[in-house]
């Protein structure tokens, strides 16, 4: 087990305390990281097979829901309907915005 308090002596230095780069003129870290750990070969693509008709599926059925909905609400007399009236239309024009995002 090494002592507490490191040793003072100059001539026995103890181990745990020389430092690990005995080369002054070494960097102590790599100048850039850019070309560690890094291979081309493995690097996935980011689109899978199935994403665009997904993304196509998924755009026209919120396309279709909000027509629907939006036709529905201003063709039944909006103005009956009060300030609610802003309600299905920012709420389905929003499920929209997060369907495509």
């Amino acid at each position: 087990m090494p002592p507490v308090v490191p040793s003072t002596d100059s001539a026995h230095p103890h181990p745990e305390s020389e430092p690990l780069n005995v080369d002054p003129d070494a960097p102590l870290s790599p100048s850039n990281g850019d070309d560690m750990g890094y291979d081309e070969q493995f690097v996935k693509p980011e689109g899978r097979p199935g994403d665009v008709p997904a993304l196509w599926a998924a755009c026209a059925s919120a396309a279709v829901f909000v027509v629907a909905t939006w036709t529905i609400v201003l063709t039944n007399n909006p103005t009956s309907l009060g300030l609610f009236f802003f309600h299905p239309i920012l709420q389905s024009l929003s499920i929209a915005m997060f369907t495509y995002g």
